[in-house]
């Protein structure tokens, strides 16, 4: 009798295990569907330090008022990133040769962060 409970309890555990982990596969993303190609540059690049990301803000200025994304996923010591809107527009892009910023201070000064919505898992 005892041996027959624990079996149903480890197949119940099992049960759960796959469950959640085939919910996980089907999740969504965080992110806008057209930052794949930027997430296929960073993937096909060599892992860097920090690792490349896409983050998300809210934002609130003459600039600009929303939610954009932080894509920077070439972080080298040359390599930039942008602000983009949810459906890829760029904004701004700062960072790069010499640190040159097209981003407005204000708009920097005002960013939210809420989330890291992709990072490099390597």
């Amino acid at each position: 009798m005892e041996r027959l409970i624990v079996g149903k309890i480890i197949a119940f555990i099992a049960l759960l295990i796959i469950s959640f982990s085939c919910q996980q596969e089907n999740a969504s993303p965080k992110y806008p569907d057209c930052f794949q190609g930027a997430i296929k540059l960073a993937l096909n690049a060599s892992p860097t330090t920090p690792r490349a990301s896409i983050k998300k803000y809210n934002v609130s200025s003459d600039y600009y008022s929303g939610i954009v994304y932080e894509v920077n996923v070439l972080n080298v010591p040359d390599g930039g990133g942008t602000y983009q809107t949810s459906d890829c527009k760029i904004i701004c892009g700062f960072g790069g040769l010499a640190g040159a910023t097209t981003c407005d201070a204000e708009f920097i000064n005002k960013l939210e962060f809420l989330e890291t919505v992709w990072e490099d898992p390597r």
